[in-house]
């Protein structure tokens, strides 16, 4: 239980502290942008909090029984925002003490999937907004201009997408300034400056439902169900690597080696089937081709989350099930 390490691109790993674990049901962390060693991980009924990267650890308790997604203010390492598992709370929570208290943050009703806060401007944050089983769903991107104090009533995404269109995760455009990128059930959608105008990305085909999102100047990838989606040229034409049984529930580009991609992926149906090998893929050639490096992680290991370490040549990524902890990954 803790934090374990490899430092071979996840062909091995070794336990490198004690700490708290994730469990069989899957959370979510955050890291302070601002401050690398301050990490909030979601395990189990509580939230655990670390100022020293993950040597030390204090537990706080949590409004919500569970948690689907974590943020933390750009420049405040206190402030964070909770969004708790969809179709069972509503809305999000908000700390500004580092997790010591919460206050309720309504969004008309809404579920909240993903959550963005603006670098550039800390007062602006996103959130992916739907709302299953409400007499009038209002399914969009919900904008909050106070930090997430508050949400608007109204989705800033178009109307048309109220009955239907469900997003799931959200990108700042690498080369547009103010321009959102927003992975949906239904496919990807690419605003203008001003988020206003919506255009839909035709060339990933179907119905890929997807389910993360990462994007550089470069490269843009978008994990769905049974694939991994790759751009190599800021969404306008896409190829695809089919990993069979699996949802690619996190996706992460290395700042520092262009053309990598890494990809935390989980069992569809969690019965392990020989089709079914959830863990870590790694990319090395922008999304061509991906190769499974969990190294001695039994496949039951679900990957769920990976993100890259502000300032650091290294990624976390969370798993839940057997081994249920969080995993730092860096290369040779």
């Amino acid at each position: 239980d803790g934090l374990e390490l490899s430092t071979n691109g996840g062909a091995t790993w070794t336990q490198h502290v004690t700490g708290p674990r994730v469990g069989t049901a899957p959370g979510d962390f955050a890291l302070a942008p601002s401050n690398a060693n301050r990490i909030y991980l979601r395990g189990g009924m509580d939230l655990h909090r670390t100022d020293n990267g993950g040597t030390s650890w204090t537990t706080l308790a949590m409004p919500t029984a569970f948690t689907f997604q974590l943020a933390v203010h750009p420049t405040n390492q206190d402030t964070l925002l909770e969004a708790p598992v969809f179709l069972i709370e509503n809305g999000v929570n908000r700390s500004t003490n580092g997790g010591a208290s919460w206050t309720h943050v309504d969004l008309n009703g809404h579920s909240v999937m993903c959550l963005l806060w603006d670098p550039l401007n800390p007062n602006n944050v996103f959130a992916c907004g739907f709302g299953y089983g409400l007499t009038t769903p209002r399914h969009g991107v919900y904008a909050s201009t106070n930090g997430g104090a508050s949400f608007g009533v109204n989705p800033i995404t178009p109307v048309s997408w109220e009955a239907t269109v469900v997003p799931s995760a959200l990108a700042f455009h690498p080369t547009v300034a103010g321009a959102l990128v927003v992975a949906t059930v239904g496919g990807l959608f690419v605003s203008d400056a001003t988020r206003t105008t919506y255009n839909f990305v035709s060339a990933i085909p179907g119905n890929p439902n997807l389910q993360s999102l990462a994007v550089s100047p470069t490269t843009w990838v978008a994990g769905g169900e049974n694939v991994i989606w790759s751009s190599p040229d800021n969404g306008v034409t896409w190829r695809s690597v089919n990993i069979p049984d699996v949802n690619v529930q996190g996706v992460a580009l290395d700042p520092n080696v262009p053309g990598r991609i890494l990809a935390a992926v989980n069992a569809i149906d969690r019965d392990f089937s020989s089709e079914s090998v959830p863990g870590l893929y790694v990319s090395h050639d922008a999304g061509l081709t991906f190769v499974r490096v969990s190294g001695s992680l039994v496949p039951a290991d679900q990957a769920w989350r990976i993100k890259p370490i502000p300032g650091q040549a290294a990624f976390l990524m969370e798993m839940y099930a057997s081994s249920g902890d969080l995993m730092r990954v860096t290369f040779p």
